[in-house]
């Protein structure tokens, strides 16, 4: 199998590698052999990574051996090239040595932290793997000349260099990218900053499918935090976040008791926040809480239908960023295509490239679903999706 097989048939493959029916993985994942059918044959899309995740752990096979990496890299090649800048990227954060060269000044390191995170915000990721790589290198000669402050830089930079190689599921080095950031931030003798390495760590994990991990992290860390009324609002940004990937961890092992529990202290989290992401980027909102929770009914299996309700509920326009608003609006088109509504489906996917067409075009679950609906569409046409598979590079 190639890059680009799909997940169904990923399934059939190792089915028949178990020497299993349809009806007898189905009957061992708590589903229909009709359900399974549709799976096998692309005309429908797995409700959520808990369920894909089950079926893995039946066939014997990672996570990502059912799921393949279907998003091209950023330089535009095909879907087996590293993306630009990823194996520099990798060198970079592996070798933790500076190099030989002057040190940046403090304002230059602040501009360049400010940067890549605009740039990874937005979804500009084939220019954020071109310069990021210099960045963090910047950030190591300053390190290396005893400047305490930089400390801090690096080990934003190395959340960000986290972050992207995750959204391209380089995973081993999304893992050593967090732990890096975890150690700058105790170099720089700043709790918060080091919760929020383990905030990302944490995210890291639950795309790796450690969903037990991800929840004990989280919550450890909020009750090491333990904020209260005196507490600055960057806290409580940050027990915010850790308390969203806590719950999104939680319904993952289909403990919606948890997850909503853990929804409901991010949403008490807001309460005492600003608006302004402050000094940690830790920014959490009523939206961003809205958009967790339609997640959450995702990943919990409830009707889709209310999990569109939810999302009618969040204002998408607060979500921070580009590739945020993006991200968000992949879910309301997972849920319409559950009901088999590819029409809405095109609709969402469609306001979700007005915001970051990168995002979607990197998307695993984007891709999936536009896949899904180009298997579905005949005899009859679905206005639109042809033409965004195109603009997708998914083979119509």
């Amino acid at each position: 199998m190639d890059n680009d097989t799909p997940v169904g048939q990923r399934i059939a493959y190792y089915r028949h590698q178990r020497e299993l029916s349809q009806a007898e993985l189905a009957q061992l994942v708590g589903r229909s052999a009709s359900w399974l059918q549709k799976v096998e044959y692309g005309e429908r899309v797995v409700e959520n990574i808990r369920v894909l995740q089950l079926l893995a752990n039946v066939l014997k096979v990672s996570l990502w051996d059912l799921m393949p990496t279907l998003g091209l890299p950023p330089n535009g090649g095909t879907p087996l090239d590293a993306p630009k800048g990823m194996r520099e990227l990798t060198r970079v954060v592996s070798v933790n040595q500076p190099p030989d060269r002057e040190p940046p000044t403090g304002g230059q390191l602040q501009g360049a932290v400010a940067e890549a995170r605009r740039l990874n915000a937005g979804g500009f990721y084939d220019a954020l793997a071109i310069v990021l790589p210099s960045m963090i290198e910047d950030a190591r000669v300053a390190v290396a000349q005893r400047d305490a402050d930089s400390w801090w830089t690096l080990s934003l930079l190395y959340q960000v260099a986290s972050d992207f190689a995750c959204t391209f599921r380089e995973f081993p080095l999304a893992l050593l990218a967090a732990e890096r950031a975890i150690s700058a931030a105790d170099q720089a003798d700043d709790e918060l900053l080091l919760r929020m390495g383990q905030c990302l760590l944490a995210s890291v994990w639950l795309a790796e499918g450690w969903t037990d991990a991800a929840a004990s992290l989280c919550s450890n860390a909020v009750d090491g935090l333990g904020p209260d009324g005196a507490s600055s609002p960057d806290m409580w940004s940050i027990c915010g976040l850790l308390n969203l990937n806590a719950a999104v961890a939680s319904a993952r092992t289909n403990d919606a008791s948890g997850a909503r529990g853990f929804l409901e202290d991010a949403r008490a989290a807001t309460e005492h926040v600003t608006p302004a992401a402050g000094r940690y980027w830790a920014r959490i909102g009523v939206a961003n809480v809205g958009a967790h929770e339609v997640s959450v009914a995702l990943e919990l299996e409830e009707d889709p239908h209310a999990a569109l309700v939810l999302a009618g509920r969040v204002d998408v326009s607060e979500l921070q960023t580009p590739a945020r608003r993006a991200g968000f609006c992949i879910y309301p088109a997972r849920a319409h295509s559950l009901r088999g509504n590819d029409d809405a489906m095109v609709i969402a996917l469609r306001e979700a490239t007005r915001h970051s067409l990168q995002t979607v075009r990197y998307s695993v679950q984007a891709r999936e679903l536009v896949q899904v609906g180009l298997r579905r569409q005949k005899p009859c046409r679905v206005p639109g999706l042809n033409e965004l598979a195109e603009e997708l590079s998914v083979a119509v």
